[in-house]
């Protein structure tokens, strides 16, 4: 069904609005943007930074300021990253295009123009025929949740097809220094049914827009990123072969009409997850290997993930070693993603590394968080401790750490480039620290209710700190779902042992996790019910 109200005819405007903001930029364009490598230059090593979900910064990248991209890109660049990706979800601004939006694209563009400036290609992702209800136009850009507000094209409806691309073009306007332009085949977008040649339409646009308003159109790409099929019932609802196989089967047909371009097939974690590595499979079997950049999903953030340490060194050395260490020297290039890229800089520093030397697939992992720690600057062992502590028992974690993390200032070569500032991640570890120790600490054989409530406390200020509630928007809830089960299983299973205890204390359980969470007495009531039932048969 066709949201007429998201998509209505402004074609005239938008591309009068279109021509008039390109008009706006030639000089501007000249003087700002750094002449980028193109993938016949160098082999892809690169990085998507997702900034879709809303919750607090800088866990969040939707909330990231200037600076922040600023410091995000120096360090992947010191880490050995030469392509990032950004999702700014332009899907959340409605049609027609505003002057404060338009406003505030021109704003994100100079961050694109900053990557460029240190020596990185921007890529910029989008979906292929998602818009957002007119009504989101009410808060500024940044601040849309657009999940709960998106609205679906139908790209087989010309009129809605024409409006779709016509606002799309606008957008590419303003954004029109990014070295690249990918757009995803679903998830989000795409709906039952859809076709091939409605998809490649996508595309066709794209170029066209990007000859008419590009700063570099012979250099600028279009990418499709392959993932979960296009024109199928619903994510991972029916096998996705046929569909991917299609719509890769066409592109490759219209090749020349794309061109320059190249191919971004993505794969989940593990086989029976996801799309596993299926769509590798087949760009494989339709011998594109070598026109493709292989988009390791989940690799170094496991996604959707609640903020927390996790290391996934044993995933990257499968996926990277394994898995996909045959396509080496094959493909043209590797990326990885994060969108909590602060909580996982170990798992980004070791995809960088393995990727670009093999050997580095047989380091141990305190090797590797100890090379990155030298980066960052000492302490050390405090760090090196902090990264591994949800795989830590209470014996390895030491009651002092936090006070160390928070205490000893960071002074390594990258301690400078960590979005949010060095001070913020140290903060950040040693309230992850806190919520790990508090919570074994409450599974000792020791423990009191009083423990608990501690524990529960730790881990209500972890939470508090981060405010991460999925694709919406926390407000006075707190579900602990949104808190990583490395914190909530034995929170969980020392509230169980103490239940009886801690029934005759839920007053005080209540009031620490209010004040802890930030919450309202009745939020943090509706929390506690749902962490200790009354009712003891749950």
């Amino acid at each position: 069904m066709i949201r007429k109200a998201a998509v209505c005819n402004h074609k005239p405007l938008l591309v009068l609005l279109a021509i008039l903001l390109w008009l706006e930029f030639p000089v501007l364009a000249a003087s700002e943007t750094k002449t980028p490598r193109t993938p016949d230059q160098t082999s892809v090593c690169g990085f998507y930074l997702h900034a879709c979900w809303d919750y607090s910064y800088p866990f969040a990248v939707r909330k990231w300021q200037r600076q922040d991209y600023r410091a995000m890109f120096q360090l992947l660049h010191r880490i050995g990253y030469n392509t990032v990706m950004l999702w700014p979800v332009t899907e959340a601004i409605p049609a027609p295009l505003s002057k404060a939006d338009a406003a505030e694209l021109r704003a994100f563009r100079k961050t694109i123009s900053e990557a460029q400036k240190l020596d990185l290609q921007c890529w910029l992702a989008r979906t292929p025929n998602l818009l957002c209800e007119p009504e989101l136009a009410r808060s500024p850009w940044m601040d849309r949740n657009f999940f709960p507000h998106q609205v679906v094209v139908r790209l087989d409806d010309p009129l809605a097809r024409e409006q779709f691309f016509a606002h799309r073009e606008a957008i590419t306007a303003v954004l029109n220094n990014a070295d690249a332009y990918v757009t995803i085949d679903g998830d989000p977008g795409g709906y039952a049914g859809a076709k091939p040649a409605d998809w490649l339409a996508v595309f066709a646009a794209d170029r066209a827009a990007i000859r008419r308003h590009g700063t570099h159109p012979k250099r600028q790409l279009v990418i499709p990123f392959l993932w979960c099929g296009w024109g199928t019932k619903g994510v991972w609802q029916e096998p996705i072969e046929p569909f991917v196989e299609a719509e890769l089967r066409g592109f490759r047909n219209e090749w020349e009409r794309f061109a320059p371009t190249l191919l971004l097939p993505g794969r989940s974690t593990r086989d029976g997850w996801g799309n596993g590595r299926k769509v590798i499979a087949i760009t494989e079997n339709q011998n594109l290997s070598q026109q493709s950049v292989i988009f390791c999903y989940e690799a170094v953030e496991f996604e959707p993930t609640p903020p927390a340490p996790v290391l996934q060194f044993a995933d990257i050395r499968r996926i990277v070693g394994q898995e996909e260490g045959h396509l080496r020297g094959q493909v043209r290039g590797w990326f990885a993603n994060a969108q909590q890229p602060i909580m996982v800089l170990p798992n980004l520093f070791y995809f960088q590394r393995c990727v670009a030397d093999a050997s580095y697939l047989r380091r141990t992992d305190e090797e590797v968080l100890r090379e990155l720690a030298t980066l960052l600057g000492d302490p050390t062992d405090a760090l090196v401790t902090a990264w591994s502590c949800l795989a830590c028992d209470l014996a390895a974690i030491p009651a002092d750490l936090p006070a160390r993390l928070r205490s000893t200032p960071l002074r390594g070569p990258a301690a400078k480039e960590l979005p949010g500032g060095e001070a913020g991640y140290r903060e950040i570890l040693a309230r992850a620290v806190e919520g790990r120790r508090a919570t074994l600490l409450g599974l000792a054989s020791q423990a009191t209710p009083q423990t608990v409530i501690e524990a529960v406390q730790a881990i209500g200020r972890w939470w508090a700190l981060n405010r991460y509630a999925f694709s919406q928007t926390a407000g006075d809830t707190l579900n602990w779902d949104w808190i990583h089960w490395k914190f909530v299983k034995p929170l969980r299973e020392a509230c169980s042992r103490q239940r009886n205890a801690l029934q005759s204390q839920r007053g005080e359980l209540e009031h620490t996790l209010a004040l802890a969470a930030a919450l309202s007495p009745d939020g943090a009531r509706e929390a506690i019910n749902r962490l200790l039932p009354k009712d003891a048969t749950h």
